[in-house]
């Protein structure tokens, strides 16, 4: 999977990362949190644990170089092999199936400004509802502003915080910045969260609901409930 089509943004975060580690910069994560890597004498040490957002080729294209290269020893392509051989690939394609589809949306219940000058925004919703396998999800979201009575900031810089009343109750724990400020009721988008996101890990711990699922028509023209929420109540 490909979560993010800008090579150059995926670079520039990990050069930045490390930059932070070596503290020659500010940090630009949560405690200047490693994933995985941490310094010593100068030197970024151990493996970046998150998932790869960029990376190429993928799905097709990936399935492209299998089958194009050169069996060893002579024979042609991959692919010709298997058609000589009158075998069936079959493949497991996973969540590439669901690329493109999905959105997890959360709404702002508030605002916190720290000593540092950074913010915490407060979401109605826990970790378990937007996590992955890996320490964070390296995608950044999209803030739609909600017009209403509530005051908004000005440009702000900080972090997207859960439900849960613990410290590491982060829903991204990279610092994020928003130009355009932030204010209560507005929206939080995580987009392409069908595969793996949804439903994978969520807790009802501490009696927290969980989010309700909806299906939207291709055109936009209906929302359902999805079935798995039939159920909920």
């Amino acid at each position: 999977m490909r979560y993010l089509d800008d090579a150059d943004a995926w670079a520039r975060f990990q050069v930045e990362h490390r930059r932070a580690l070596l503290g020659e910069r500010e940090p630009i994560t949560w405690d200047n949190d490693g994933y995985g890597l941490h310094a010593h004498d100068g030197i970024v040490h151990g493996r970046l644990g998150l998932y790869p957002v960029h990376q190429d080729p993928v799905a097709a294209g990936w399935l492209a170089v299998l089958l194009e290269a050169t069996v060893p020893g002579g024979g042609g392509t991959i692919a010709e092999a298997l058609r000589g051989r009158a075998l069936e690939l079959r493949l497991e394609p996973g969540r590439s199936l669901l690329d493109g589809c999905g959105l997890t949306v959360a709404r702002v219940e508030h605002r916190k400004r720290h000593r540092d000058g950074t913010w915490s925004m407060g979401l109605a919703m826990n970790r378990t509802q937007c996590a992955t396998a890996k320490p964070d999800h390296a995608v950044d979201p999209l803030l739609v502003a909600v017009d209403g009575d509530e005051p908004r900031t000005g440009p702000i810089e900080g972090w997207l915080t859960g439900a849960y009343c613990t410290e590491a109750e982060l829903i991204t724990r990279r610092r994020l910045r928003f130009p355009s400020g932030v204010a209560r009721g507005d929206l939080v988008v995580f987009p392409n969260t069908a595969g793996y996101l949804m439903h994978f890990v969520e807790s009802r711990s501490h009696r927290f609901p969980l989010a309700r699922n909806l299906v939207v028509g291709s055109a936009g023209e209906h929302v359902t409930l999805d079935a798995i929420d039939h159920d909920a109540g």
